[in-house]
């Protein structure tokens, strides 16, 4: 079944590992011309020629997202590279260790909200404008469960970026719907992920325990980056025309604990 993203070109950021990885792979699979952004090239580019069939379908690029001079000199060696952007989606993000909200210090929470709320802006601000020309685009931001639930065990500064990207998603919806542009956000919950693997035994068992979702009656579980993905491929297609400025929660219940 065609998707309706088939030859569309999109920008994953983020994209050399765990759920930007996922997201980058279903987008490929789905028949989009892929452009892996990372701050690690390495990781980009071995994302990149998993994806690729050798006709040079897909790109790579290496980009911190809280440098605008990378991200503009990205959006315009993709747009060279396969074509104008349709699909962008936000995915980089950075974090601190949980430690309480008080013991943070200015280094971390500028570095927090600098990678992923002003990551998130700039590659709006850089990609959207052709978007607006076109009169066509679809802008998916990847926000996180926490910035709704305020969970005690979250880094405080990771939480606040993501409640920022939220509100960045309404704002850049309606600002940009009346240009054919449609903006929204999935807001995971814990996701098996390099990071998450790293977690202590009796953490990850604290966290099975938030999950409400028991796939056929088994055994709680985390996401899969590739449920994330699923619900970013719905928002980047045109099965999601008439949404914009919504932001689609994929948590297993883990928001009703």
């Amino acid at each position: 079944m065609d998707s309706g993203i088939k030859g569309k070109v999109a920008v994953v950021t983020g994209g050399g590992q765990g759920i930007g990885q996922a997201i980058c792979e279903r987008l490929a699979g789905d028949g989009a011309k892929v452009a892996v952004w990372d701050i690690d090239p390495d990781r980009a580019e071995e994302v990149r020629k998993s994806l690729s069939d050798g006709d040079g379908r897909h790109f790579a690029a290496q980009v911190d997202v809280s440098a605008t001079a990378d991200v503009e000199a990205a959006g315009a060696a993709t747009a060279e590279a396969l074509g104008a952007v349709d699909i962008l989606v936000n995915n980089a993000a950075w974090s601190t260790t949980a430690k309480p909200l008080l013991d943070i210090g200015d280094d971390e929470w500028h570095r927090v909200i600098d990678v992923n709320l002003g990551g998130t802006f700039r590659c709006i601000r850089a990609l959207a404008p052709g978007m607006v020309e076109r009169r066509s685009g679809a802008i998916v931001n990847i926000a996180a469960l926490t910035a709704f639930t305020g969970l005690k065990e979250s880094p405080g500064a990771y939480a606040a970026s993501k409640g920022g990207v939220v509100a960045l998603t309404y704002a850049s919806a309606a600002q940009l719907a009346g240009y054919g542009v449609r903006v929204n956000a999935v807001n995971p919950g814990t996701t098996s992920t390099p990071r998450t693997d790293k977690m202590p035994a009796a953490r990850k068992e604290e966290l099975f325990s938030h999950m409400l979702l028991r796939p056929d009656g088994g055994e709680p579980r985390m996401a899969l980056p590739s449920e994330i993905a699923n619900a970013v491929a719905f928002l980047a297609s045109p099965a999601s025309s008439w949404m914009t400025g919504t932001c689609l929660v994929c948590c297993g219940g883990q928001l009703f604990r």
